[in-house]
């Protein structure tokens, strides 16, 4: 008997996520450097940045427009997702959201894609699985990068 597939099971469109965060995109935003972002993470960057998170550049703009196009993309994924996942996103987006409310703009970091160093919040609340799930999108991320360095 197959189990139910895991968030962990499903590859997570890496379109779908967001620099800073290195997780699924709720709102997603592009800036003036042509990225999409969390409106909530960019917003926080550009609190105390006037530059691209990724590549350290002057932004020419602060102004973030809507991505109403992947926003859909997500939704779609989401929507394919056993109703328990997509539950756990929900949970992710919401300490998210409060862990940029109490960081100060400096904090925010993009983080690279092996980066699997998660908060003590998130060990107390999530501990074990949600490092497990951290890594594998972090190797989902790596697997998908490699793969297109060989192809060129």
């Amino acid at each position: 008997m197959a189990s139910p597939p895991t968030l962990e099971s499903v590859p997570l469109p890496t379109d779908c996520s967001c620099p800073i965060t290195q997780d699924l995109m709720e709102d997603p935003v592009v800036a003036s450097d042509g990225t999409s972002y969390e409106r909530r993470a960019i917003e926080h960057w550009l609190q105390s940045h006037r530059t691209s998170p990724l590549t350290n550049l002057p932004l020419a703009s602060e102004d973030l427009i809507p991505n109403n196009a992947l926003r859909s993309v997500i939704q779609e994924f989401l929507s394919r997702l056993p109703e328990t996942q997509r539950s756990e996103q929900e949970l992710r987006w919401k300490r998210q959201s409060e862990t940029l409310q109490t960081r100060a703009p400096e904090d925010v970091r993009p983080r690279a894609p092996w980066d699997i160093r998660l908060t003590d919040k998130e060990m107390e609340e999530g501990g074990p699985a949600l490092l497990v799930l951290t890594m594998s999108r972090r190797l989902a991320f790596l697997h998908s990068a490699l793969r297109d360095a060989a192809q060129s």
